[in-house]
């Protein structure tokens, strides 16, 4: 049975361990980044046309669903667009996991001026996003909701498992996550996989030195664990 490292924050890694064991799969959890709130309420989401998040973490600085109605609640992703849904907003849509590829969302979806955009973010945030919306000359508000902090050390368990090949594979779901694990630099048996997100989580690994590194198909859990699946011959 293949030993998962997940290194996603929480409550998002807990529900992916129980994922992978439903399919099969050992699992060790170890969050990366540890996601505080930022208690900043903001009076400029009330007029926007439409919202914008680039994380789950974002969700809870959304106006009430009430409020929101039928304005467009743009998400980076499909897992982000899934709890955004869950958490009762109607017009959800997702974008494929980058800054570029919302901004195209958002382009095709709304015009510019049919008023402001309201983006609910982290204290530190890919500004790829803001520059293509920029240009294509929409107003943006920010509101920074949420920190992550980075952890400080592996714990020694996961620093051995890595070493000794007890740990398989490891999954990255974020690019502030994969940079963490490039800075705490930990010693990889030859046979640990590597599996991102995303081609930007990627490349932040492969510059780090482990040169191969598979990415899912698309930028969510089904297509993550399905690439596992591949990466191991489970039918």
């Amino acid at each position: 049975m293949p030993n998962i490292l997940i290194t996603r924050t929480q409550p998002g890694a807990d529900r992916l361990a129980k994922q992978l064991e439903a399919d099969g799969f050992a699992s060790l959890v170890c969050p990366l980044l540890v996601v505080e709130p930022v208690l900043a309420p903001s009076d400029e989401a009330k007029d926007a046309q439409g919202f914008i998040l680039t994380s789950a973490a974002a969700i809870a600085a959304l106006p009430d669903p009430a409020i929101v109605a039928e304005r467009p609640v743009f998400c980076v992703g499909a897992e982000t667009a899934r709890q955004t849904s869950q958490a009762g907003y109607q017009n959800v849509t997702s974008a494929k996991g980058s800054g570029k590829s919302m901004a195209r969302l958002i382009e095709k979806a709304i015009k510019a001026d049919g008023g402001k955009l309201h983006w609910c973010r982290g204290e530190v945030a890919d500004e790829t996003l803001l520059r293509h919306l920029s240009k294509a000359r929409f107003l943006v508000s920010q509101q920074i909701c949420y920190r992550t902090v980075s952890l400080s050390a592996l714990p020694t368990n996961i620093r051995k498992a890595l070493a000794n090949g007890t740990i398989d594979a490891v999954v990255f779901h974020s690019k502030r996550g994969a940079e963490c694990f490039r800075r705490l630099k930990p010693e990889l048996a030859v046979e640990v996989k590597l599996l991102a997100f995303s081609e930007q989580i990627a490349d932040v690994l492969q510059r780090a030195g482990w040169s191969e590194v598979s990415i899912a198909k698309k930028p969510n859990e089904a297509s993550m664990i399905a690439t596992l699946r591949q990466m191991f011959s489970l039918s």
